[in-house]
C-alpha cells in the first residue's frame, strides 16, 4: 500500500467492498457514510477506520494515471455529495481518481444479472418504490455470489 493506491476492503463476509484512494500518510479519501447512506461524502479518515477491522487491499491497474493525479482527483473532491449505489459510490470514486474513468465492477455485476435474468428486472421496475431497494438488494446479492463484475457511467460533484 502506497500513495495513490485504490484500495479496498471486503464487508459483510464478502457481500461487498468498500474502495478508497492512499494518501501514503496513514489516511484514506473514501465516500464516508457517517449516519446515513444518502449523506455520504467525500472524506479523509485514518486508514484504521477505512478498514474497519477488515483486510486492506490493493487494487491492480494495467494502466492507470500516476499517483499525484489519482491523489490530486482525490483532495479535490474532499467534501463532494453525491453518493448513489448505482451511479456514484465509493468504487466508482476510487476508478475515477485512478483512471479517470467512472467504473464499479459490483454495479455492473447487478446490471449483468439484469441482462440474463429479464423475468427479474421486469419484477424490479413493477413493484413499488418501497419494495424496489429491497428487490435491488437481493438482485445485487445473487450477482455477488455468481460472480459477475461491472462498471456504470461518469463522475460528477455534487
Amino acid at each position: 500500500m502506497g500513495f495513490g493506491d485504490h484500495l479496498y476492503v471486503e464487508r459483510a463476509g464478502g457481500l461487498y467492498s468498500h474502495h478508497a484512494i492512499d494518501c501514503g500518510d496513514g489516511t484514506v479519501i473514501h465516500y464516508w457514510i457517517g449516519g446515513l447512506p444518502l449523506r455520504a461524502s467525500v472524506e479523509r479518515t485514518t486508514l484504521e477506520e477505512f478498514a474497519d477491522g477488515g483486510v486492506v487491499r490493493v487494487r491492480g491497474y494495467a494502466a492507470c494515471d500516476p499517483p499525484d493525479t489519482a491523489v490530486r482527483r482525490a483532495f479535490e473532491s474532499l467534501g463532494a455529495r453525491g453518493f448513489d449505489p448505482l451511479t456514484n459510490n465509493c468504487e466508482h470514486f476510487a476508478v475515477w481518481c485512478k483512471t479517470g474513468r467512472m467504473e464499479s465492477s459490483q454495479v455492473r455485476g447487478v446490471g449483468s444479472y439484469l441482462r440474463e435474468q429479464p423475468a427479474a428486472a421486469a419484477l424490479a421496475l413493477m413493484v413499488s418504490p418501497v419494495a424496489l431497494p429491497l428487490a435491488f438488494f437481493a438482485v445485487f446479492v445473487g450477482s455477488l455470489f455468481n460472480g459477475l463484475v461491472g462498471e456504470t457511467r461518469g463522475h460528477r460533484r455534487s
